[in-house]
């Protein structure tokens, strides 16, 4: 859940809260950022910078992954009176150039186009700042490039899909859902949950944002209150996001969410997969650091977990604040 810190009194709108206006067409809107920049190989960059030009440089990585980075303006306002901060289109997102292929989506090539943008802005080292899926990709670059990454801020951040057991995150979704439980929203945002990946919703970045719209209530702790509701709506209204980016990161033949680990080893992670699962980071190059929207996907169940990561319920995950 994006953290966010407003208090604007405004009515709460059943549509974004899951009422029947959600079957209305969603228009997609093209939400420039404000400048772009063309990268030594001709690649197009879309990009923003917030905040005063003479605070240290940040970079915030949004999540998804395939999210649009305006959505976050409201959140990098919140340090750019500490930072210059700098929101980023990601490959295929906005005005950013689109990748010639998938697997240009992949980890390690979406590292390297943060790097691409740091070096192009004439930055030497940057403060990251990633957020869900950008939390993977954050700590990832940093763990690549410590020479270019001066701190790492990682709000929500998650470990990939190699990294978790099914029925660990399985308790853990549906003991944070069960939060909601009783509320005008709830069975419609598990129904939206539970089609994320039908064919529509992949194929048509519209008919995803419309299908998926329910959900977004359960991102925040109270969706009704003054503070959270005109960001349920703001969500709601202005998401946009790249799907093939998506796609290739959850769904089959690419998914490459599945064999990404980004933990090191010393990690006594609960939720880890077995150590047969591949790795598309550098685990060992994470440990020499030193100490997303990401939805709520639904994971590769091939991944068998351990008979006693399962069976216990004492375990660190289980006994974790959702």
């Amino acid at each position: 859940m994006r953290l966010r810190r407003f208090a604007v009194e405004v009515p709460v709108q059943g549509a974004h809260l899951g009422g029947p206006d959600l079957e209305s067409a969603m228009a997609l809107i093209d939400f420039e950022l404000a400048q772009t920049l063309t990268l030594a190989d001709g690649r197009t960059v879309e990009w923003e910078p917030v905040g005063d030009s003479d605070l240290p440089p940040l970079f915030w990585v949004e999540g998804g992954p395939g999210i649009w980075a305006h959505l976050a303006r409201p959140d990098v306002e919140l340090v750019s009176d500490l930072f210059h901060c700098h929101l980023v289109n990601a490959p295929g997102c906005g005005r950013t150039s689109r990748p010639s292929t998938p697997a240009e989506y992949a980890l390690e090539p979406t590292i390297e186009f943060w790097e691409d943008v740091r070096r192009a802005l004439g930055f030497e080292r940057v403060t990251v700042m990633g957020h869900s899926w950008g939390g993977l990709v954050a700590p990832a670059w940093a763990a690549a490039h410590p020479e270019s990454v001066e701190r790492l801020v990682v709000i929500d951040g998650y470990p990939g899909g190699a990294a978790i057991v099914p029925c660990v995150t399985a308790a853990e979704r549906e003991r944070a859902l069960a939060l909601h439980n009783g509320t005008d929203y709830i069975d419609a945002a598990r129904a939206a949950l539970a089609g994320e990946y039908d064919d529509e919703s992949t194929a048509d970045e519209e008919a995803s944002n419309r299908n998926f719209a329910p959900a977004w209530p359960i991102y925040f702790a109270d969706p009704e209150s003054a503070n959270s509701a005109p960001h349920v709506s703001r969500i709601t209204d202005d998401m946009r996001i790249n799907l093939d980016m998506s796609n290739a990161w959850f769904r089959e033949p690419h998914g490459f969410d599945a064999r990404v680990d980004i933990l090191p080893p010393s990690v006594p992670f609960p939720a880890r997969a077995s150590s047969s699962s591949a790795s598309m980071t550098s685990s060992a190059a994470l440990s020499t650091t030193g100490p997303s929207r990401m939805r709520s996907r639904a994971r590769d169940t091939s991944r068998s977990p351990t008979p006693d990561t399962c069976r216990s319920t004492s375990s660190p995950m289980h006994s974790a604040q959702p």
